[in-house]
């Protein structure tokens, strides 16, 4: 009489080879999955703010033109060229105005948010 099947033994090296391949590879799937996430998201912040950029200077002149540095007063250049073309943006002078946690540090803070830095500003928004 022959019996079909497989032992127990058989199906634990079976499993325990699976387990071994999906512990390898899965760590990497999420990884790529969060660098494609981040990728698609910073693509989009980048073709708003290309898109903002394109309707102020229709309205303002060439970008070149716009103040820089010293002569740039932060407050007028966002509600100038900024402010007039993003929806729902707002200026964060302080982490906690835009929603970030007032104990992050000035670093972290800077890498979360979009910004213009001009010689003793760094305008948030």
């Amino acid at each position: 009489m022959s019996k079909n099947g497989f032992s127990l033994a058989e199906v634990l090296i079976t499993l325990g080879i699976i387990g071994v391949v999906a512990a390898i590879t899965i760590p990497s799937l999420i990884s790529n999955a969060r660098k494609s996430a981040i990728e698609s998201q910073l693509k989009k912040s980048y073709a708003s703010i290309t898109n903002v950029i394109r309707l102020a200077e229709i309205d303002n002149g060439s970008m070149d033109s716009w103040p820089t540095g010293a002569e740039m007063d932060v407050d007028l250049f966002w509600k100038t060229y900024f402010l007039p073309y993003f929806r729902g943006a707002r200026l964060c002078k302080k982490q906690t105005d835009c929603g970030y946690p007032a104990d992050m540090t000035t670093q972290q803070w800077s890498n979360a948010a979009w910004s213009l830095v001009t010689n003793d500003t760094r305008l948030m928004f």
